[in-house]
């Protein structure tokens, strides 16, 4: 669960409008831009917001690990 009005908050909601566009299906057909085309049924938008995710939510969680290890 996410705090709301937090920094992860505003971050979840951007990755999911981001995520819910990266599958939007092109509207024409016969005039594609060249950036659609390296990105093959969006595949590359779908692994930059992944990683966009890891970045934010990697360090958050790996500091709390390292403290929870050091308990008795």
């Amino acid at each position: 669960m996410v705090r709301k009005g937090g920094r992860l908050e505003r971050l979840h909601k951007r990755t999911l409008y981001e995520w819910k566009n990266a599958h939007r299906p092109t509207k024409h057909r016969h005039h594609r831009h060249k950036r659609r085309r390296h990105e093959r049924d969006g595949g590359m938008r779908i692994e930059h917001i992944l990683a966009q995710m890891d970045s934010f939510v990697r360090p958050r969680f790996g500091r709390s690990a390292g403290f929870l290890r050091m308990l008795p």
